[in-house]
């Protein structure tokens, strides 16, 4: 203005797609007899300021401007000619909100409990209608909403229920994509992140990779702040080539859909398989060449469990002690008669299968045989008696005496020797004793002597093998099972050592004041160059050495790396640990095992079970993230989930 104030135009607006300006009051209340440039749209950019001037003390311009605010005043205070119209349109908004409200809270549980919810109609108040209806005619027992909703359905006054199978899955993809949401907003919030993958077929005979993510959240309130360590399902990505590359192609893909940047992952976990820890075409290879900083750790549980299965499987006669357990326990589990003669001679523990993925049953297998030699050996030879089949008695009398022999004791004691030195004589000394108490002469069976093989032109003259049955035994069962376990431990656990290597030092923070200062440094410069790609690296060795000399004199003896990274970031210049807090988030980020992937597919699993109408890749996802963010699922807002189902149909007079 001429006096040097400012005045805001709120009338005029600006089309970006048909660049032109406009007149927000002019065309709303345009006026037919005097139609202005700027009703229709205005781009004469260089007389723009000259005709903004006129327009704006035009007297036109000045009566549609007051009809603009005198509508929008008439609005906010409830006077308009429809007011009524409007308190009727707000209330029915009011009471479809609340229905869908119940309607949602009725899926949510249902997907938590993995329950089935359609039955054999979708028809409210009959027979085998579903969990789903029968929720809802519950709610209605007690709440006057859905009861009014419920009736208007009954007396077919309205057609939109929103009680049908397909609103059904629309709020269960709703409500996984929201979760997923707020699941991918805590993993850019926490930058560095770790990739869990794990796969297995499901029931309609597709492979299944499930997807998660593990980071470390920081949850600042005004208060405090709050650090934990979490893993979030993201989804189960169906995959159709097993390899290495099909794999990691999925992956990145799903990634790049998610927003997630691969540069950030500093961390990938995953169980054995060739296909995932292959060191040129597994998916970890393949991460590495592309983020080298993204630190492969195997699963643990997987690696001890497939140390022992390497134990198990080296020779072949802990291979036949093993097929003995298991004959044993299918000869007895494949008839109710013969396992109630079972029972009648077992009082404490009962036979147990074999399984190839679970060491710790195996371990229960042998230990049900090793603690009930003298029963099992009764159970076996009344079922030899009582038994009219040909194949069952003889399979019966073989296993009595194969069982009751001094080597198959002493094989049974041998799993559970605590040393290499003295382990075979403490289990020779059990066994005798065992074989003492159920009438076993404690030796071993003569076995024909026999001469090794001469090669053709082989000088030396045959050498006889061992008559020392015992000698023997140790040689080709005792020895060669802890052989191998030596020689797995060190193929499995290579990886592991590496990382303590590197960040072990991190893991007894506590004790940091016991540590030398020149291995202390040695130890920061090393890990500055395990997370460092060319000029960008996360932390320098040098700060992160003197941050951890000041640490170490306030902190307590013992205290965890989690208490550490909570005390510091807690503080109000936990900003001078900076390179401390970054190397502490990365490693706690780093996965020790794959068991949440584990857990995820055993949601699947029953999820499956019950969707026999539809085998769905999206719904049995939805329904899987709703089930295992329990979390999540409880700070979620019902009124974000409605106005997104509102918009998406377009029912925002409904709602």
């Amino acid at each position: 203005m001429s006096n040097g104030e400012k005045v805001i135009r709120p009338w005029l607006i600006y089309s970006i797609k048909m660049d032109v300006v406009f007149c927000f009051s002019c065309r709303l209340f345009p006026n037919p007899k005097n139609k202005t440039s700027f009703t229709d749209g205005f781009n004469d950019w260089k007389h723009l300021s000259e005709r903004i001037k006129s327009h704006d003390s035009s007297i036109y311009h000045k009566k549609s401007n007051q009809q603009w605010l005198e509508l929008s005043w008439r609005i906010d205070s409830g006077f308009t000619l429809d007011n009524e119209l409007q308190k009727e349109i707000q209330t029915e908004k009011d009471r479809w909100r609340t229905v869908l409200k119940r309607i949602i809270a009725c899926i949510i549980y249902l997907a938590r409990q993995n329950d089935a919810f359609r039955g054999k109609n979708c028809t409210i108040y009959t027979k085998s209608n579903g969990k789903f209806l029968k929720l809802i005619e519950m709610i209605a027992s007690f709440d006057n909403p859905m009861a009014e909703h419920l009736r208007n359905i009954k007396n077919k006054e309205i057609h939109q229920h929103y009680l049908g199978p397909r609103i059904q899955t629309e709020l269960i993809h709703l409500i996984g994509s929201k979760i997923r949401t707020e699941i991918v907003t805590r993993i850019k919030k926490a930058k560095y992140y770790t990739i869990m993958l794990d796969g297995t077929p499901d029931a309609s005979h597709k492979e299944q990779l499930t997807l998660i993510i593990r980071i470390v959240q920081i949850n600042k309130t005004s208060n405090n702040v709050k650090v934990s360590v979490d893993e979030y399902f993201i989804n189960f990505l169906h995959i159709t080539l097993k390899t290495g590359l099909g794999l990691f192609d999925v992956l990145k893909q799903e990634l790049s859909n998610l927003g997630i940047c691969l540069s950030n992952c500093r961390g990938q976990g995953y169980d054995n398989g060739a296909n995932m820890v292959g060191h040129k075409q597994g998916v970890q290879a393949r991460i590495l060449n592309e983020n080298p900083r993204a630190l492969f750790l195997p699963c643990c549980a997987h690696s001890l469990n497939l140390l022992l299965g390497d134990m198990a499987n080296c020779i072949p006669q802990v291979m036949t002690f093993f097929g003995v357990i298991q004959r044993l326990y299918t000869l007895f589990s494949a008839s109710t008669e013969r396992w109630e003669i079972l029972k009648k001679y077992l009082k404490c523990l009962t036979l147990k299968p074999l399984s190839e993925t679970r060491w710790e049953c195996r371990l229960e297998s042998v230990k049900a045989v090793k603690m009930q030699l003298k029963e099992i050996n009764e159970a076996l030879v009344e079922v030899s008696e009582s038994t009219k089949i040909p194949a069952i008695k003889s399979e019966a009398i073989s296993l009595a005496e194969h069982e009751m022999s001094y080597e198959f004791v002493l094989s049974l004691k041998e799993f559970f020797i605590k040393n290499r030195e003295n382990g075979f004589n403490e289990a020779k000394e059990e066994a005798i004793h065992i074989c003492k108490q159920i009438d076993i002469i404690p030796q071993f069976k003569p076995k024909r002597k026999s001469l090794k093989k001469k090669m053709f032109s082989y000088e030396s003259s045959p050498i006889p093998c061992s008559s020392n049955e015992e000698e023997s035994f140790v040689n080709n069962f005792f020895l060669p099972i802890l052989d191998q376990g030596i020689v797995s431990i060190n193929q499995r656990f290579t990886q592991l050592d590496n990382f303590h290597n590197y960040f072990g030092f991190l893991f007894d923070i506590g004790n940091l004041s016991t540590v030398d200062s020149d291995t202390l440094l040695k130890s920061c410069q090393d890990l500055q160059i395990l997370l460092q790609i060319g000029e960008n690296m996360d932390i320098s060795g040098a700060e992160l050495y003197d941050e951890l000399c000041l640490l170490s004199e306030i902190i307590e003896k013992g205290t965890s790396p989690l208490q550490v990274l909570q005390k510091i970031l807690g503080n109000s210049v936990g900003n001078i640990y900076s390179n401390v807090a970054i190397a502490l988030r990365i490693m706690l980020t780093l996965p020790v095992t794959t068991a949440t992937a584990e857990r995820s597919f055993s949601k699947l699993k029953l999820i499956k079970n019950y969707l026999r109408t539809t085998l769905d890749q999206e719904k049995t996802t939805n329904l899987a993230i709703i089930s295992i963010e329990h979390e999540i699922v409880d700070e979620m807002d019902f009124d974000d989930i409605i106005d997104t189902f509102a918009d998406l149909k377009s029912r925002k007079i409904n709602f």
